[in-house]
């Protein structure tokens, strides 16, 4: 399932992915036809709080200006909320209210795998990162941002409790555990 770098602070760990892009455009890579997967809730949902994480904004920003595709998949699902409020236009308003709005794509869970997921959104975000490269919305990707284990790779209920069980909730990880994109940046849980 591929190996994991801890780091203790995000920060640092981000410093090593961005310099994993600049390597890679110092290559003669065209960063322009490479992607990037960011995950919402707890992931740029903190970027949002400045105080909380600036340095995620700043990398979001980064990406952007790097002429990356910048892809969202979330679990979060896509439907009215209780209130009577579409639950992607929500989403929308709040990552306009962060300065977020730049992205290529946005992809919400449909409500019917919603509601059978147990909490475990692996397999559908999985098949998303696939169907964005097969579709060719941009090349192959080369970062996959988020917070939960089930962000980085498709992995079974047992898996994941394992993952969660084996590594510091608290702590960045670098890895890549899955076929979908070259680097992961699995940042720690909230609370």
């Amino acid at each position: 399932m591929g190996t994991a770098a801890r780091f203790d602070n995000v920060c640092d760990a981000l410093d090593v992915a961005t310099k994993f892009l600049a390597q890679c455009k110092a290559d003669g890579m065209d960063l322009s036809s490479h992607a990037v997967v960011f995950d919402i809730d707890d992931t740029l949902s903190k970027a949002c709080d400045e105080q909380h994480n600036p340095p995620l904004k700043l990398f979001w920003a980064m990406c952007g200006a790097l002429g990356l595709h910048r892809h969202i998949i979330t679990a979060r699902p896509d439907g009215t909320l209780s209130n009577g409020i579409c639950n992607r236009a929500a989403t929308v308003s709040h990552l306009q209210s962060c300065g977020m709005a730049d992205y290529d794509s946005m992809y919400l869970m449909p409500q019917c795998e919603f509601k059978t997921c147990r909490g475990n959104a692996s397999a559908y975000k999985h098949a998303v990162r696939r169907q964005i490269i097969q579709a060719g919305k941009s090349g192959p990707l080369l970062l996959n941002v988020g917070d939960q284990w089930g962000d980085m790779a498709e992995l079974t209920d047992r898996q994941y409790a394992a993952r969660r069980r084996d590594y510091d909730s608290t702590a960045t990880y670098l890895c890549g555990l899955d076929d979908t994109y070259v680097l992961g940046i699995k940042l720690p849980e909230s609370d």
